[in-house]
């Protein structure tokens, strides 16, 4: 017996000293105060339950009481003796504040073992008296069976406060037992009952992470959703301001231009109104003048009808011929007031119309067009860690140009090697943006936008299969560098170019910023990486070419 007590001691120790060992970690520790919380709550609950059970225990045998009490009164002498007789000497409920929870067994002689809570049974035992003895010493009438057997299983609790802590405290023990100890210190080897419990807890709880990760990161992704969406509905909405007030300004102008144009119509009514009253007016006076002069002949005859010196009247004849004729007038048989023929001076207008309008909303949308991708305008500047080293480059970033000899730079990963190309530093992998590059006094370019992976060592094509979207001049041609090349019926000579990108709609277009022209767009592409500037003067020709290319500030119109 002493080695099985050392040996338990021994083993106790190591029991101890394991526990001390693992309360260093604080999850261990954590898990005790879990634990101890735990049993605390547990206890407090039982508390709780255990007097609920004994108020209700109460209530039921003070029913049970009343209830008997009712009975004996509606029965006659003898059962009302013997309940007065039993109370006396303490047989039947208990009282609410009394130690009894059931009927005493012996004292209503259904039993010879004591019931050991009733007074009686107490005081013989304290006495050591006999086994069974008798609760009184007149044997009180027997209750019904069944009512009695009631009344007992109704008043036993289940379970006592102290046998429900001791289970309670027991599995707790076994659940903290598991998480401390899952491996036997003698053996190394995993407990067979705890440690699978352990791992598969283990498991579980690393799943429940990796889910509540997964979770989280789906939380995250439709958050940053609902923020694209919100800056989407704010781009659409600005650009949709934008729209309008260009609308408005075109619609403006063609109002302009067709109200100069009615004015002018109107003008030209009148004009030509004006002219026919004033021809006319000419005509009536002439016709005025012929008709005096034909009166005063008309007044003559008459004159020389009414004479009565017939002498003198053959002398008039003979001598003045011409009073008996008609004097000479204008024939108006064929004069006629011209006519303005109207609707030929509405088609005229109308025709002329027609092309001014066509010519103001030319006009008018292209400079629209213009200022709308002029608003996404970025501040660009010449990379010089990508710039071949023949390219020289203003202090600003603003300007380069090509030189006779190869300038001493490091030769990283970014530099143009084998053609004089540089790239802008600021990148772009999403939304819009627009610049523009003054190419004045030039008689070779190329610029546009390039990918990130473009091949800066060796010789290619510059094309869009090899990440280069861009135009250029060379032999007093401009030529859009697709695959293949498209020749550019640029009228004017360039001056000024400006490069707009849409990266999502897959668009790059180049425009006249001088003549607010579109020369070229690059359409249905996918971009899949970050975009770039991109600029080449072209080697210098002699005394030609010498001129920079210059990223100019962009000027609203």
């Amino acid at each position: 017996m002493i080695a099985v007590s050392h040996r338990k001691d021994f083993e106790v120790s190591q029991l101890l000293d394991k526990i001390e060992d693992e309360k260093s970690s604080s999850f261990l520790q954590k898990k005790i105060q879990e634990q101890q919380a735990r049993i605390k709550e547990l206890e407090e609950e039982m508390e709780v339950k255990v007097e609920e059970q004994r108020d209700d225990l109460y209530r039921g045998e003070e029913e049970e009481e009343e209830e008997k009490e009712e009975e004996e009164k509606e029965q006659p002498g003898e059962d009302t003796t013997v309940h007065m007789d039993m109370n006396k000497q303490g047989v039947g409920l208990a009282s609410p504040h009394s130690s009894l929870t059931s009927l005493c067994p012996v004292g209503l002689g259904m039993s010879s073992t004591p019931c050991g809570r009733c007074n009686t049974c107490a005081k013989v035992k304290e006495s050591d008296q006999q086994k069974t003895p008798s609760c009184t010493n007149q044997e009180p009438a027997k209750p019904d069976e069944r009512t009695a057997n009631k009344k007992q299983e109704r008043a036993k609790p289940f379970l006592t406060l102290t046998q429900i802590l001791t289970v309670v405290a027991v599995i707790l023990a076994i659940i903290l037992a598991s998480a401390l100890y899952p491996f036997s210190t003698e053996s190394g080897h995993k407990l067979h009952i705890f440690g699978p419990l352990m791992k598969e807890y283990e498991e579980k709880i690393a799943e429940l992470v990796k889910t509540e990760a997964a979770v989280q990161q789906k939380i995250q992704e439709r958050q940053v959703k609902i923020q694209e969406i919100k800056h989407s509905v704010e781009l659409n909405k600005k650009d949709a301001d934008t729209v309008i007030t260009e609308c408005v300004h075109v619609f403006t102008a063609l109002i302009s231009c067709i109200d100069r144009s009615r004015a002018e119509f109107m003008d030209g009514i009148e004009e030509e109104q004006k002219t026919a009253e004033k021809q006319a007016e000419g005509f009536i006076n002439d016709l005025q003048k012929d008709i005096a002069q034909l009166e005063e002949r008309i007044s003559d005859l008459k004159q020389l009808s009414h004479t009565e010196d017939r002498l003198q009247l053959l002398i008039l004849f003979l001598n003045f011929t011409s009073i008996n004729t008609i004097p000479p007038t204008k024939d108006w048989t064929k004069v006629n007031v011209h006519q303005p023929s109207y609707v030929e001076t509405v088609r005229t207008a109308a025709a002329q119309l027609e092309k001014t309008l066509e010519k103001t909303l030319s006009q008018e949308m292209r400079d629209a067009e213009l200022r709308m991708i002029q608003q996404y305008a970025v501040d660009v500047t010449l990379d010089p860690d990508t710039a071949n080293p023949r390219l020289i480059l203003s202090e600003d970033g603003k300007q380069v140009s090509c030189g006779d000899t190869r300038n001493d730079v490091p030769d990283n990963k970014d530099r143009f090697s084998h053609y004089v190309f540089v790239l802008g530093k600021q990148s772009f992998s999403s939304g819009r943006f627009y610049y523009e590059v003054q190419v004045k006094g030039k008689t070779s370019w190329c610029l546009g936008v390039a990918r990130e992976s473009i091949n800066r060592k060796r010789s290619i094509t510059v094309n869009p299969n090899n990440g280069y979207w861009t135009i250029w001049l060379r032999n007093e041609e401009y030529m859009a560098l697709a695959d293949p090349a498209v020749l550019l019926p640029v009228r004017e000579k360039l001056q000024k170019v400006g490069v707009f990108v849409d990266y999502e709609k897959g668009l790059v277009s180049f425009y006249d910023v001088e003549t607010r022209v579109h020369i070229y767009s690059f359409t249905g592409l996918t971009f899949t990486e970050k975009l770039y500037p991109y600029l080449s003067p072209e080697p210098k020709d002699g005394r030609r070419n010498y001129a920079p290319l210059i990223i100019s500030p962009v000027s609203m119109a």
